[in-house]
C-alpha cells in the first residue's frame, strides 16, 4: 500500500500518527523576539502596551503572543493548533493505545467544546458525563482557552493520573476529578451475534487492528460468518493508515481523493487483494466518528461495500502537518483536504448514512438478524 501518509498528520485523535508524521522546521514563522513583533504588527504592540499598562494585573507578555498565535489559527478552521514544546512533548509520548485516557472526544461547536463521543465504562461515563454536555474547566483553567489539540493533550496521560473535569448540562454546573485508564486494550470487542453475524465496536484504530480483525474473521469464517457489523459510534483514536488497512481487507475498489493547493489533486487506492471480498458489511457512525474511523466508512461507502447507519458524521477529517518552529514549539494545520464520494469537500458534509436511523439496542438485535 502506498504509503503517502507518511509526511502527514491526518486529524482524527490528539495526535493522528506521529509514525507516520513529517516534520519541516520553520525558523521564522514566529517572532523570535517582542521587538519582532513590534515591528511588524502595530496594533497589537499598542494594544500590549495599554495592556501592561493599564489592566489591573501583572500580565506576562508570553502568554499575550501564545494566545494570539494560537486564536490566528483559530480563526482558519476550529481544529488548527498552535502547541507549546511542553504540549508538544506530551502529543508525541500519549500517541498510543497505552496512554491514559478519559474516553471522551470534544469538538468547538458554537464556541464551547461540546461532546459528541463517549465511550461505555469509560472514567468520563462512569463520572456521569454525557453526549451533549459542555465542557467549561480542565484542571482549573478554561477549556474555551485551549486548542483542539491542547484539549486532547489536556485529557491524555499516565494511566491512574486524574484530570480535574468541570462540564455544564442545561444550565447546571458539574465537576469531578476523573482517574485515566487505559481505554485500548482490546480496541474492539464482541458486542452480540447470531449464527452467521457479528457486531463489533470498534474503539480505536492503533496497529494490529486490522491483522486482529483479520484473524478473528478467518476463524470465525470457518464456523459460516457471513456478515460483519462494524459500530464506530464512538471511534476517533488511532492511526490514519490503520484505517487504510482495514478498509482493504473488504473492498479494493475504495479511493481517497485527496486536494492540495490551487485545487491540485491526487489519490490513494487500495492495492491489495482483499480477503473478505463475499462478506456483508454494515457500519453504524455518528458524530463521534472520527479520524481513521471515518476515514475507513469513507473507503467502504465510495466503494459501495456496505450500507452505513447512523447519523451523519462531521466531517472534520483531514491532511494535517506539523510544522516545528525553532523556540520548540509547533503549528498544526491542514495541507490537504478530502474529497467526499460526491465530489465535495468532505468538511462540508461528512458522511451522510445511507440510512439515517437512530441507534438503539433494539435495532442493533434488528440488524444482527436480519437475512443477508
Amino acid at each position: 500500500m502506498k504509503r503517502f501518509f507518511s509526511k502527514f498528520l491526518p486529524i482524527f485523535i490528539i495526535s493522528a500518527t506521529l509514525l507516520f508524521l513529517g516534520t519541516r522546521l520553520i525558523q521564522s514563522i514566529l517572532p523570535s523576539s517582542e521587538n519582532t513583533l513590534y515591528k511588524t504588527s502595530p496594533i497589537l504592540s499598542r494594544a500590549l502596551s495599554i495592556i501592561k499598562k493599564e489592566y489591573v494585573e501583572e500580565v506576562d507578555p508570553n502568554k499575550i503572543f501564545e494566545g494570539a498565535y494560537q486564536g490566528a489559527l483559530e480563526t482558519i478552521d476550529p481544529i488548527s493548533s498552535y502547541l507549546k514544546p511542553d504540549e508538544l512533548k506530551k502529543l508525541k509520548k500519549f500517541d498510543s493505545k497505552e496512554a491514559g485516557d478519559i474516553g471522551i472526544f470534544a469538538i468547538k461547536r458554537g464556541g464551547v467544546y461540546q461532546v459528541t463521543g463517549l465511550i461505555e465504562n469509560s472514567p468520563a461515563e462512569k463520572a456521569g458525563i454525557k453526549i451533549g454536555d459542555i465542557l467549561s474547566g480542565i484542571d482549573g483553567t478554561s477549556a474555551l482557552l485551549r486548542s483542539f489539540h491542547q484539549l486532547r493533550i489536556s485529557l491524555k496521560g499516565e494511566p491512574g493520573t486524574k484530570v480535574d473535569l468541570r462540564w455544564i448540562r442545561e444550565h447546571e454546573k458539574k465537576h469531578s476529578e476523573i482517574v485515566r485508564a487505559i481505554l485500548y486494550e482490546p480496541q474492539w470487542k464482541v458486542i452480540d451475534s447470531s449464527p452467521d453475524t457479528f457486531l463489533l465496536r470498534i474503539y480505536s484504530f492503533y496497529p494490529s487492528l486490522s491483522d486482529s480483525i483479520k484473524n478473528f474473521i478467518s476463524e470465525q469464517k470457518k464456523f459460516g460468518l457471513k456478515k460483519i457489523i462494524f459500530d464506530l459510534r464512538n471511534c476517533w483514536d488511532g492511526n490514519f493508515e490503520e484505517g487504510l488497512k482495514l478498509a482493504n481487507l473488504f473492498t479494493k475498489e475504495g479511493k481517497l481523493t485527496l486536494q492540495g493547493k490551487e485545487g491540485k489533486k491526487e489519490e490513494i487506492v487500495l492495492k491489495d487483494k482483499p480477503y473478505f471480498e463475499d462478506f456483508q458489511l454494515n457500519l453504524i457512525v455518528g458524530k463521534g466518528t472520527f479520524g481513521p474511523a471515518e476515514i475507513f466508512t469513507y473507503l467502504i461507502k465510495s466503494s459501495k461495500r456496505g450500507i452505513i447507519y447512523g447519523e451523519q458524521t462531521l466531517g472534520l477529517t483531514s491532511i494535517q502537518q506539523i510544522f516545528y518552529l525553532s523556540n520548540g514549539s509547533a503549528v498544526i494545520f491542514k495541507v490537504k483536504d478530502i474529497l467526499s464520494p460526491s465530489g465535495n469537500l468532505f468538511y462540508k458534509e461528512g458522511i451522510v448514512p445511507d440510512k439515517k436511523v437512530n441507534i438503539t439496542e433494539e435495532f442493533l438485535k434488528e440488524l444482527i438478524q436480519k437475512e443477508k
